[in-house]
C-alpha cells in the first residue's frame, strides 16, 4: 500500500501535475502519521517524522523538478534566511523564508513574524501558488505544514535524517 503511494506521487510528478504531487505529498504524509486527511502537522511529529518517509518524498520532488522543489531545497533556503536547525519555530528566519519562495505577496515591506504576514493579509493563498517550474525555488511542496511554519520542524529532521 505504502508503494502505491509513492507510485502515485511519481506519476504525477512525471505527468508535470505539480498541485496534484503536492496534495498526494500532503497524504502520504497525514498517512505515515497515522492522521486523518483534514488534520494539521505539529511542530513535535514533523521533528519525528519517519526518516524514510520524508527522504523518499524529497527524493522525488528534488529529481523530477530538478533541484527546484523538495523538503531538502526548502531547507538550504530558510537556511539562507538565518533559520537554525535546532528544531525550534524561529519567526525571522520563517517570515523571509516565506518571502524567498513566493508564500507572501510581493510587497516592499520586510516582515518578522508569519502572524503578522497572516494578519495583515500577505500570506498567498494555496491557490495561487505557483505550481510550475516558473516557481519560486522551495515554493513547493506546500501542502499543510502547520500553516507552513512546518517548515523549520521539518529542515531540522531532514539534518537528522543525515541528507544533503
Amino acid at each position: 500500500l505504502k508503494e502505491m503511494r509513492y507510485q502515485q506521487l511519481e506519476t504525477l510528478m512525471t505527468q508535470v501535475d505539480w498541485k496534484a504531487a503536492d496534495g498526494c505529498t500532503y497524504r502520504i504524509m497525514i498517512q505515515a502519521l497515522e492522521k486523518r486527511v483534514g488534520d494539521y502537522f505539529y511542530g513535535a511529529e514533523l521533528l519525528n517524522f519517519p526518516c524514510e518517509e520524508l527522504l523518499r518524498i524529497d527524493g522525488l520532488w528534488v529529481k523530477y523538478s530538478v533541484g527546484k522543489f523538495g523538503f531538502s531545497v526548502q531547507k538550504d533556503i530558510y537556511v539562507q534566511c538565518g533559520g537554525i536547525l535546532d528544531g525550534q519555530y524561529h519567526a525571522k528566519a520563517l517570515a523571509k523564508f516565506f518571502q524567498a519562495v513566493g508564500w507572501c505577496k510581493p510587497t516592499e515591506k520586510t516582515y518578522d513574524n508569519v502572524l503578522l504576514m497572516a494578519q495583515e493579509n500577505m500570506l498567498t493563498p494555496y491557490e495561487k501558488i505557483n505550481f510550475s517550474l516558473d516557481g519560486n525555488d522551495g515554493e513547493l511542496p506546500f501542502g499543510d505544514l502547520d500553516d507552513g511554519c512546518g517548515v523549520s520542524f521539518l529542515a531540522s529532521r531532514l539534518v537528522n535524517c543525515s541528507t544533503r
